[in-house]
């Protein structure tokens, strides 16, 4: 699932002229995928405190990228 949100982060901070549907894709996956993927982070015990941070860091950045590209 790290590398779905990393894919749809990297299409979507490089799509210089991003367009509509990309955009939506991009949304709806994030709506969707986001919130279990941040709880299984938060809740996973293999994962050590910096790789959380790192992980929620990316999902939140990716959030912020999807809706600044909607305005």
């Amino acid at each position: 699932m790290n590398k779905v949100l990393l894919m749809l982060w990297v299409g979507l901070a490089f799509s210089g002229c991003a367009n509509a549907a990309f955009i939506r894709g991009v949304d709806a996956g994030v709506s969707t995928i986001g919130p279990e993927y941040r709880k299984y982070v938060e809740t996973d015990a293999k994962l050590d405190a910096e790789s959380k941070v790192l992980r929620l860091r990316t999902l939140d950045e990716l959030i912020k990228l999807v809706g600044e590209a909607k305005k």
